[in-house]
């Protein structure tokens, strides 16, 4: 057995594994970078036929290229139910946004369309066999609604690809409870060297802000993404805000109306279904307006880091006294950064300065340093692969000090199985 880093390797995104087995081969998951104005960056690509694919969840960097491996062969892949239909949304929006931005998408409309006919759904804690011979199994990765941890039984290893995973409870999920023992782990290292602070004090703090700025007739605008975050951020504000216009806007829309289409993977689907009916849904350019005429409402609006989507119009037109809240990542570089960073943003290649009450929370979906020791210590594997990460390479050393044996592998770098 092979495994071969495409993408993902020492870096945050394009995550991509190919898994060589029993002579044939295939995908742990298959993503992109995506840039606010440059193309996106791609993950390598296999020199052989690929004969299947597993996919974890529906983040662009773990899904965004699978309709690549659909310009040449057709092939079947494995995700939840819920994954595919983020998938054919998310996908289908960054390649409107590659040609508005001038480039070239790096697959046609037939692969991406070839690519959503030929799924096949796995439940959590279902186990199917595979064409390769091993037998996959899903479990609830915590993290967005479908992500799984994959667990795939193959030439006598027990192997468990966590893609992006949370023990946390937050409003919409329950943190994984994945226990059991393996003997090869490939796991996600986006947090290998910090601690999130406590959930419940993040919550008040965002809604603090809010509150700030309604009682001094602002409004609240809550920039965010638009799966997973929005509809977090959806929940707990409805809760706190008994009475307050809640305006939900963007992309935000149609992926809470597929959370909705799939209660069963929600820890709580009554209160994001109040929480929705009771929003305000933003389809044109006057409910947009009305939103920030007076004041005292609260607009949550993709995109999470300021880097497009509707949050920068609302930043043009908040009134006095009005708060922007953060309420995760930003890259640097990116507005949401520049804002946190320097208090500005860039529009048209200018500094724009703001009154405003800004803040950062953090509302991670992701595990963080403690997370990922308590997953390695419960499941003691022989081998630790740590990939999806900024500091991969001093998480291994730290690892391997702990006497682990751990490898964090270089772009195109395959790594040898023994049995």
């Amino acid at each position: 057995m092979k495994l071969t880093f495409l993408g993902g390797a020492a870096e945050v995104g394009r995550s991509a594994v190919l898994v060589e087995t029993n002579g044939r081969r295939f995908m742990l998951d298959y993503g992109i970078k995506v840039y606010e104005k440059g193309p996106a960056e791609l993950p390598l690509v296999p020199h052989k036929r690929v004969h299947e694919a597993v996919i974890s969840h529906a983040h662009l960097d773990h899904i965004g290229f699978l309709p690549m491996l659909y310009e040449s062969a057709n092939l079947p892949w494995y995700g939840t139910a819920p994954t595919h239909a983020l998938a054919g949304l998310l996908i289908k929006d960054a390649m409107k946004v590659q040609r508005l931005n001038g480039f070239e998408n790096p697959f046609t409309e037939e692969s991406f369309e070839r690519a959503m006919d030929y799924f096949s759904a796995v439940n959590y804690e279902e186990r199917i066999q595979m064409r390769c011979g091993s037998t996959l199994a899903f479990h609830d990765a915590g993290h967005i609604l479908g992500a799984a941890m994959c667990e795939i039984n193959l030439e006598r290893k027990k192997l468990l690809y966590t893609g992006d995973f949370n023990t946390t409870d937050t409003r919409m999920h329950n943190g994984t409870s994945y226990n059991e023992d393996i003997d090869i782990l490939i796991t996600e290292s986006t947090y290998a060297e910090r601690e999130h602070p406590d959930r419940k004090r993040e919550e008040k703090r965002l809604i603090n802000n809010v509150e700030r700025a309604i009682e001094r007739g602002g409004c609240a605008l809550v920039p965010a993404f638009a799966v997973g975050r929005s509809q977090e951020v959806l929940a707990i504000l409805h809760d706190a805000f008994e009475g307050v216009d809640i305006y939900l806007d963007g992309m935000a829309i149609k992926a809470t109306d597929i959370y909705l289409r799939y209660p069963s993977y929600l820890k709580d689907p009554e209160k994001l279904h109040n929480a929705m009916h009771d929003a305000i849904i933003v389809r044109r350019k006057n409910q947009r307006r009305r939103a920030v005429k007076q004041g005292g409402n609260i607009i949550i609006s993709p995109a999470g880091m300021l880097s497009g989507g509707n949050a920068l119009w609302y930043i043009d037109h908040l009134p006095q006294n009005s708060s922007i809240t953060l309420t995760g990542y930003c890259a640097e570089g990116t507005n949401g950064w520049l804002l946190i960073n320097k208090g500005y943003i860039m529009q048209e290649g200018k500094e724009k300065r703001f009154n405003h009450y800004i803040e950062q929370v953090d509302l991670s979906a992701h595990a963080d340093k403690s997370d990922l020791w308590k997953l390695i210590k419960k499941t003691n594997p022989e081998l630790i692969i740590a990939m999806h990460g900024d500091e991969c390479f001093k998480f291994a050393d730290d690892l391997r000090d702990e006497g682990f044996s751990a490898i964090a592998p270089r772009m195109g770098e395959t790594i040898p199985i023994n049995e």
